[in-house]
């Protein structure tokens, strides 16, 4: 999953790093301090075949050196290539940055969406591992998320998440940040304070005041584009999983769980997907929606 560069190999100079003897086989080193009479030492778990390293030194490497002879000398052409390859990239990828106005933000790395998309595809490579890397990801990135948002970089209104990161399109602007999380794996916690897009779990949030309405519309994949309407609800407000002591109003006045509605709604595995939205914006920040719709139920919405 890694761009040109990991094809590049260890280069024999780096900073102040220099590594004479790197083309210079274990077996010739061996023989030369044999004869020179110099004791070395050989770390012991080089011998530990548990280990990938070892596997590939100790069973794949003999293997290739019987079989095709001088492999060696055609992966050590490619890095040599890779190398040459990987230095134009950076040197593009580099000149790139002012033109998609890459920006640091508080949480990862911002640019601009249309002077991205328009970049050659391997410096959009380049860029996105150099984003993943400023933001942190929690695992290896999967090249999977790489062609996605590169596939996605010439519209808007997308989110995509792996390995502990998001990426998402808002304002004409891609986002790289680390995943917000919850006290559930599945769940989601956004605070609302202005008219535009959120990402919500894996979905796009588009908010727009409309009046004295807020207007949400989002759509969840494998089902229909769900827009509700809420009356009277202002900024800001919060676009949440359920928690376990949720109430909410009813049409009676009282109260009732939020637990037990999704229960009566038959939600299911669903039940921590479906969006609770509070108004944290008045007094005792009372809930003022269940948005079942989104998923194919029923909504609960507090009139007055």
């Amino acid at each position: 999953g890694g761009d040109s560069s990991s094809l590049s190999g260890i280069p024999k100079k780096r900073d102040k790093y220099l590594r004479p003897l790197l083309s210079v086989s274990r077996s010739e080193i061996e023989s030369y301090l044999s004869v020179q009479g110099i004791p070395y030492r050989t770390d012991s778990t080089n011998s530990d075949t548990s280990l990938l390293r070892n596997r590939i030194r100790n069973h794949l490497m003999p293997l290739l050196d019987t079989e095709f002879p001088g492999w060696n000398n055609a992966v050590w052409s490619l890095s040599q290539k890779m190398h040459d390859d990987a230095a134009a990239v950076d040197f593009l990828s580099d000149s790139a940055l002012e033109t998609i106005a890459w920006k640091d933000e508080d949480e990862g790395i911002s640019f601009d969406r249309y002077f991205f998309s328009v970049q050659q595809s391997a410096v959009k490579r380049r860029l996105l591992y150099r984003a993943f890397t400023a933001a942190g990801p929690s695992s290896r990135v999967p090249y999977g998320l790489i062609e996605r948002v590169i596939g996605l970089s010439s519209s808007s209104g997308w989110h995509e998440e792996a390995s502990g990161i998001e990426v998402f399109c808002k304002d004409a602007r891609i986002f790289v940040q680390k995943a917000r999380k919850l006290a559930t794996e599945s769940g989601f916690f956004v605070i609302i304070e202005k008219d535009g897009m959120y990402p919500v779990g894996d979905c796009i949030l588009s908010v727009s005041r409309c009046g004295s309405d807020m207007v949400l519309s989002s759509q969840k994949k494998g089902f229909p584009k769900s827009v509700i309407s809420l009356a009277g609800l202002g900024f800001p407000f919060v676009c949440r999983s359920r928690q376990s002591d949720d109430s909410i109003k009813s049409a009676d006045g009282s109260m009732k769980s939020v637990s037990k509605i999704l229960e009566d709604w038959k939600c299911g595995s669903m039940k921590d997907d479906v969006p609770v939205i509070q108004n944290v914006g008045v007094p005792g920040q009372p809930l003022v929606c269940l948005w079942g719709s989104l998923l194919g139920f029923r909504n609960w919405i507090v009139k007055g």
